[in-house]
């Protein structure tokens, strides 16, 4: 190994050509001037922190794949899910015909170039700041990025349309890249690509959990994290991919009537619809709407399932109504449609079917309303609808959000008259409430005291009470808002 500079001690600086791999061990720094030219043919490894100019180059030349890793050599463990880049430079020049592997979070500040052979993304994070010519000599065969492991392709400041030249493999049928479009402030957005399209995905890092699905879908999905989300926010992918990368199924139907799609618990959702464009390979554009902002990742593909959806123009809203949560659903015509199953969760991600509705089959569509008087004490409730098809084909809807903290307290009173309990089921009470039974001249007959969560049924003893006519007054401790009923008791 040749080094032309060296300086010791908490600041390790380099220049010239190394022939080995370069180690920054934990607490050391390794900086580079502007201008600064290391050629490396060995691994680079850091536990440390690499901090060089963003004028500096990095040109890796070796003869078998090189790392940027931590320095143990066997790869960084989470590193993905860090908000740390131990290693940042300036330029980088792949000139390694058989890769570099980045397996730690790291910062490009100049232009990677592509002078032979690609960049595989494993499980760190591939930060390329330059809002125009962050790479440059990157082509379909074999020039481009591939990612392999939880780690994404990240760019600056995105607006209009942003090139992510990904694939799967350094093979030009697995090119498969995406170009980012956002029309709102400026965001950072990454991507990484895979083989296949499964049922569902793991929220906190993008991995696929169950099995594949690509019957009628580009056999490809590409994960788009972006850095600020919002619920209702959206951005528009373009995806491309090659023909031997499409299911028979898509292929059919790509000339007239495919989707971008994009998956939620285990669900894929259609979001625009076209024919694809090119002639191998394709693209096809679409919005992509943020539905839970909570999670990071966002599984997309493109789809032929649109053209077996039973449903079109259907519209799934949710309110609340005197204490009940009253969803509805219309549509602009029923093709071979069988029902709907409406499905509720607590969580977001485990539903339940809580109704069977059948469709009317009408041509011209149909409004449903339903109305859910019995639902769990919680914050919030999620609600979807599983449309089914007469040939069992399923799809469904995008989840609608009840929030339950903040209600008005509503109490329903039975059996009145009564004989032995009044019975008193609250919804929205969160804390105490103060009841109290009266007679119409306003004497306390017996009061007590009830905590309560959301929702629940408590009872009030009348057993023993002359009959007739009383005030039952419920006072909510948390509001001071008070409530009066009038209740009759029989013998």
């Amino acid at each position: 190994m040749k080094i032309i500079q060296t300086c010791v001690g908490l600041f390790l600086c380099i220049k010239g050509f190394s022939q080995a791999s370069l180690l920054v061990g934990s607490g050391s720094y390794l900086t580079g001037g502007n201008n600064a030219y290391i050629t490396l043919q060995g691994d680079l490894r850091a536990d440390g922190t690499v901090n060089t100019s963003s004028t500096s180059t990095w040109n890796f030349s070796g003869s078998v794949q090189q790392r940027i890793t931590c320095t143990a050599g066997t790869g960084c463990t989470a590193i993905y899910s860090s908000t740390s880049y131990p290693v940042t430079v300036g330029n980088v020049v792949q000139n390694n015909a058989n890769g570099i592997s980045v397996e730690v979070n790291t910062i490009v500040n100049g232009t990677h170039t592509f002078t032979s052979g690609a960049t595989q993304i494993g499980d760190g994070i591939y930060w390329l700041t330059k809002t125009s010519g962050a790479y440059s000599g990157n082509n379909a065969t074999g020039k481009f990025f591939v990612t392999t492991g939880y780690g994404l392709l990240k760019q600056s400041s995105i607006t209009t349309g942003r090139l992510f030249p990904v694939g799967s493999s350094a093979s030009a049928n697995d090119y498969t890249p995406a170009t980012i479009v956002y029309s709102g402030t400026a965001d950072n957005f990454s991507v990484r690509v895979m083989d296949n399209v499964y049922y569902s995905y793991n929220s906190a890092n993008g991995a696929p959990l169950t099995t594949t699905t690509n019957t009628r879908f580009v056999k490809k999905t590409w994960i788009i994290k972006k850095d600020t989300r919002t619920t209702g926010d959206s951005f528009t992918p373009t995806l491309q991919w090659n023909a031997i990368n499409e299911d028979a199924a898509f292929t059919a139907r790509r000339p007239t009537d495919v989707t971008i799609a994009r998956n939620h618990d285990g669900f894929w959702f259609p979001n625009s619809q076209g024919p694809a464009s090119g002639s191998n390979p394709y693209t096809l554009s679409g919005t992509v709407t943020y539905d839970n902002a909570g999670y990071e990742y966002y599984p997309v593909s493109a789809t032929a399932i649109n053209t077996i959806l039973a449903v079109t123009g259907l519209k799934f809203t949710g309110s609340m109504n005197a204490g009940n949560v009253v969803l509805q659903w219309s549509t602009l015509s029923e093709t071979d449609m069988s029902y709907f199953e409406l499905q509720r969760s607590t969580t977001g991600t485990n539903f339940t079917t809580i109704s069977r509705i059948n469709a009317t089959g009408n041509l011209a569509g149909h409004q449903y309303n339903y109305e859910d008087v019995n639902y769990p004490a919680t914050d919030k409730l999620y609600y979807k609808l599983k449309m089914v098809d007469k040939d069992n084909t399923a799809h469904f809807t995008d989840v609608v959000l009840i929030k339950l903290t903040g209600q008005q307290p509503v109490f329903t009173i039975y059996p009145n008259p009564a004989t032995n309990y009044i019975n008193v089921y609250a919804k929205h009470l969160n804390g105490e409430c103060a009841v109290q039974l009266c007679d119409l001249s306003g004497k306390i007959i017996q009061s007590s005291k009830i905590t309560l969560q959301n929702a629940g049924l408590f009872r009030v003893p009348c057993k023993g009470i002359p009959a007739g006519i009383y005030i039952l007054n419920i006072t909510d401790k948390v509001t001071s808002k008070q409530f009066a009923y009038k209740v009759s008791i029989t013998p």
